[in-house]
């Protein structure tokens, strides 16, 4: 076994370059395997969000109706993104970059604004809304015997 001072020996002064260059392929492999990864979750938080906030407002429609003893609209305007009660004047707006589809609602003439009637008793006239950015897409439903909304992602 050899011994030494700190200041004469010099085989085991610090890292050779092979040891740097495995660390950095090792820490640019992770990035390339990672990065897609956390874009894809971004995208799917995306969604998730404003599938709840459709559904919160759907809900809060429906709960209306029913304190109200009347029946009320929820809008989903296709053409300009936006959703809502059919009494506000101003739509919410969707997130830049999720598409929108809907199917089942009650279409109005030119078929791009598209309304769900909540019942007093709870009912609803039903549909689907599917949104979707990138790979990531969640279902919002709202059932037609019972007027409750559901959110579920998909695929």
């Amino acid at each position: 076994m050899r011994t030494c001072e700190i200041r004469t020996c010099r085989e085991d002064a610090g890292y050779s370059i092979v040891e740097l260059l495995v660390v950095l392929v090792v820490l640019a492999a992770s990035a390339m395997i990672v990065g897609p990864r956390v874009s894809e979750s971004r995208d799917a938080i995306t969604v998730n969000a404003a599938g709840h906030r459709l559904a919160a407002a759907l809900a809060r429609t429906r709960a209306g109706s029913i304190a109200d003893s009347a029946p009320r609209d929820f809008v989903l305007d296709l053409d300009k993104r936006g959703f809502g009660p059919d009494r506000d004047k101003t739509l919410k707006q969707l997130a830049p970059g999720i598409a929108l589809t809907a199917s089942g609602f009650i279409s109005e003439p030119g078929g791009r604004r598209m309304r769900v009637r909540f019942m007093p008793d709870g009912r609803a006239t039903g549909g689907a809304i599917i949104l979707r950015k990138s790979k990531s897409a969640v279902s919002v439903a709202v059932d037609w015997l019972t007027g409750v909304v559901r959110v579920r992602r998909l695929g």
